[in-house]
């Protein structure tokens, strides 16, 4: 099946507050587009997020270099609007970490890009420490990155 961009169905191992943390990050995306954009489900996901296997997947596994989350996109073969979609995050503790980085690689997975202002979602880094937090909600500058990526026709293979 393929779901008109920016829908797209993400398939996840994820357990208890992860999971409960990552689908309240796809219901916020969803109320900032004001449309089903993400729908999260638990199942089977893709053993090798750099290949393509048919699967939208979410899962945790440990990544290096302070890397908090990856999302790998591949293009289908011989095409240019058929894409999947992995997103790995690193096993984090700190719920508003988790969830500022579950934010973060959906918008990826939406095909917005980084920003530089540092008070998005999008940026590439998360500010914490003392009595620094996360950025933990989604702002106009994210919606519009989100908006623009997807003003061309991307299907996601679901």
């Amino acid at each position: 099946m393929v779901v008109s961009s920016p829908s797209i169905v993400l398939t996840t191992d994820l357990r208890g507050q992860n999971y409960k943390d990552f689908d309240n990050a796809t219901k916020e995306w969803n109320k900032a587009l004001q449309k089903q954009a993400v729908i999260v489900t638990t199942g089977p996901v893709s053993k090798n997020p750099t290949i393509m296997d048919g699967k939208n997947s979410v899962t945790i596994d440990n990544l290096q270099n302070d890397t908090l989350g990856k999302t790998y996109i591949k293009t289908a073969s011989g095409t240019t609007n058929k894409r999947e979609v992995d997103i790995v995050i690193d096993p984090i503790e700190n719920r508003d970490v988790f969830k500022t980085t579950a934010l973060h690689e959906i918008g990826h997975a939406l095909g917005a890009g980084h920003t530089s202002n540092s008070n998005t979602i999008m940026n590439p880094t998360i500010e914490i420490g003392g009595n620094t937090k996360p950025q933990t909600k989604i702002t106009q500058e994210d919606i519009n990155a989100v908006r623009h990526a997807t003003g061309t026709n991307i299907n996601y293979l679901v």
